[in-house]
């Protein structure tokens, strides 16, 4: 998982950068609302947009509104870094959602526990492969080919729903939703049922509006970390992979990434 900072004073950002590196997580950077606009495009597997208000071109309140708006982001948690007066931001606060708030100057333990906070409770893209690959009894080379097997299948559905949704009306979700139960790929798999059982009451053509741009999210975000298991290239940025080690060992919360589950229960 990747947290996004978005700040446009180099100094504080790069404390915050520095900060979270240093505890074990990934993280980008961009120094207005334009630009985290584009690392949200480019970047499935963020989890957490930490921004400040005041910023040039798009502001902190303009870019929280688009993140609220778009269904494949409206579920990613904002923490709020500002160094507006607390009584001015939550004059606001309803505007922004409810969103958390982290005053400025940030201390390095304020910042840290406000990110605990924020991912408190959210599921993994994807559990440990190690472990799964353990658990099946697998030598590494046999895992890595059924691995590249599911990358496939997940490069093959993302080309699909890019291609005027033709995943939805042509495609069995059987082979995809399989293999993310044996990877342990809870998010998509909750997914994959809403959709099933949509299907078999017929309100699909509701969901398309509603649950593409998520499904193919989380697409996105499942081929970036089986790409990363793959090439074994998380070395020092292993926090950037569901599952891995991070300098403290009680921070594997790290790894955890957002879902506001469509209907979590459905996977049960």
């Amino acid at each position: 998982m990747n947290i996004l900072v978005v700040d446009d004073n180099p100094i504080s950002g790069k404390v915050m950068e520095s900060t979270l590196q240093n505890h074990g997580y990934a993280t980008l950077m961009a120094r207005d609302g334009v630009q985290a606009l584009d690392q949200l495009d480019s970047h499935p597997e963020i989890g957490l947009v930490i921004t400040d208000i005041v910023m040039p071109n798009v502001d902190g309140k303009e870019l929280i509104r688009i993140i609220k708006k778009r269904r494949e982001w409206q579920d990613i948690p904002v923490l709020i870094s500002t160094s507006l007066k607390p009584e001015d931001v939550f004059r606001e606060s309803p505007f922004m959602g409810g969103q958390f708030f982290l005053f400025k100057p940030v201390k390095p333990v304020s910042l840290l526990q406000k990110v605990k906070e924020c991912l408190n409770g959210q599921q993994v893209a994807l559990c440990d492969l190690d472990q799964t690959r353990a658990e099946m009894g697998l030598l590494p080379e046999v895992f890595d080919e059924i691995v590249a097997d599911f990358l496939k299948i997940v490069e093959d559905r993302i080309g699909q729903l890019e291609q005027s949704h033709k995943f939805y009306g042509a495609t069995n979700l059987d082979e995809l939703a399989e293999a993310a139960r044996l990877f342990r790929a809870p998010r998509i798999t909750a997914v994959l049922t809403r959709l099933e059982r949509a299907m078999d009451r017929q309100f699909l053509p509701i969901l398309v509006h509603s649950v593409y741009p998520l499904l193919l999210r989380e697409l996105k975000a499942l081929r970036h970390y089986l790409n990363l298991y793959l090439s074994r290239d998380y070395g020092e940025n292993s926090a950037d992979f569901p599952g891995t080690t991070a300098k403290n060992p009680s921070d594997r919360h790290h790894f955890f990434v957002p879902w506001n589950p469509l209907d979590d229960k459905s996977s049960s």
